[in-house]
């Protein structure tokens, strides 16, 4: 059994209190795992014998170490930041309810060009188009974190692909009838 399964269950304010003072030392002392994950993932592929990209087994552990992981912070940041005072009228905890994905896209862009610039000396630029109005209810930290991965990834190709001029990189924000998706 795990500590939050140990700790008595809140039923007064002071219970409360050391249930969530419990939440906040297990979530910061876990703050550091997706650096120490990343660097045994790079030794790993450095020191692996096999194809380490190739092993499914490697790659099923990983998705649902990340998977719980963020699930797990997901609900104790949702938590604890239900307890303090709201960051801006859209915020209900870690949630926006007016989640602008084009000006997220901004400033991934910015992060991601100052790393590729930092790397291959240049970056392409970024096109923002379609719903650059829209915005919906997510979590605004997964949204850009997601955005930033995914336009490193495009721009690390573009460089690859023409390292004097690379191509530009399209971010398209689609508004869907059932659904909005940022592609």
């Amino acid at each position: 059994r795990g500590e939050i399964q140990e700790a008595p269950k809140p039923a007064d304010a002071t219970t409360e209190r050391a249930f969530a003072k419990l939440l906040e030392t297990i979530y910061e002392r876990h703050a550091g795992v997706l650096y120490t994950m990343a660097h045994g993932a790079y030794e790993l592929r450095e020191n692996y014998e096999g194809a380490f990209e190739d092993d499914a087994s490697i790659h099923s552990f990983l998705d649902s170490f990340y998977t719980s992981r963020i699930g797990i912070r997901m609900i104790i940041g949702q938590y604890l930041a239900l307890r303090e005072p709201a960051h801006g009228e859209d915020a209900v905890g870690l949630l926006s309810t007016a989640v602008a994905p084009a000006r997220i896209a901004e400033d991934a862009a910015l992060q991601a060009r100052h790393l590729c610039e930092r790397q291959f000396g240049v970056a392409p630029d970024v096109k923002i188009e379609g719903r650059t109005d829209l915005d919906f209810e997510y979590v605004p930290d997964h949204a850009f974190y997601i955005l930033l991965e995914l336009l490193k990834n495009s721009m690390r190709a573009s460089c690859e692909a023409s390292p004097e001029d690379p191509p530009a990189v399209r971010v398209v924000v689609a508004d869907g009838e059932a659904n909005e998706d940022v592609a």
